[in-house]
């Protein structure tokens, strides 16, 4: 999985009613609610972001050509 910038992998180690439990790969807990983040499951891998107010824009645009270009070509590593 290529991770993106400001990012961290965790993995899902709990899914409760009002938060999902998430570890590091160096063993860190870090808990989220389960209405901020779309649906996943126990022992799936995914990216966690943080982006500073400056950051946000770069980023959603640099996020939309990528899926745009998924989108018209197919190709996976344009994501």
């Amino acid at each position: 999985m290529t991770q993106l910038p400001h990012s961290v992998l965790v993995t899902v180690r709990q899914i409760k009613k009002d938060v999902v439990e998430f570890e590091t790969e160096d063993g860190q807990k870090i808990t989220w609610p389960t209405n901020k983040i779309a649906d996943v499951e126990i022992g799936e891998t995914i990216e966690l972001v943080a982006l500073s107010k400056n950051d946000i824009e770069t980023e959603r645009a640099a996020l939309a050509k990528h899926v745009l270009n998924y989108m018209l070509t197919g190709d996976e590593g344009a994501l």
